[in-house]
């Protein structure tokens, strides 16, 4: 569901520009074994969706991880997500990460 031009930003990182570059950066997480992506609040606006998330993550050898996120996703005229921003601690992503 991403737009080919998605611009995805994992503040406080570097965007990744474009669907390649997005699922590049996303890959990582996407290695895990399971994962658990809770949401404890959603609202829309028009074509604005945000989220209040605990991103859950079980690695290979590894027991249950969770990183606290907020989502904010901007859907394109196709129905596609065209932005996507998720603000997050960055120590808290680090030490969840194997």
């Amino acid at each position: 569901l991403l737009a080919e031009d998605i611009v995805c930003a994992g503040i406080p990182l570097e965007p990744a520009h474009g669907r390649a570059a997005t699922m590049a950066m996303l890959a990582p997480f996407l290695a895990a074994e399971e994962i658990d992506w809770r949401i404890l609040a959603i609202a829309a606006n028009a074509t604005t969706v945000f989220t209040e998330r605990d991103d859950r993550f079980r690695f290979a050898g590894k027991d249950w991880t969770a990183v606290r996120a907020a989502g904010v996703f901007e859907i394109d005229t196709n129905g596609r997500i065209a932005a996507w921003r998720d603000y997050f601690d960055l120590v808290e992503l680090e030490r969840a990460m194997p």
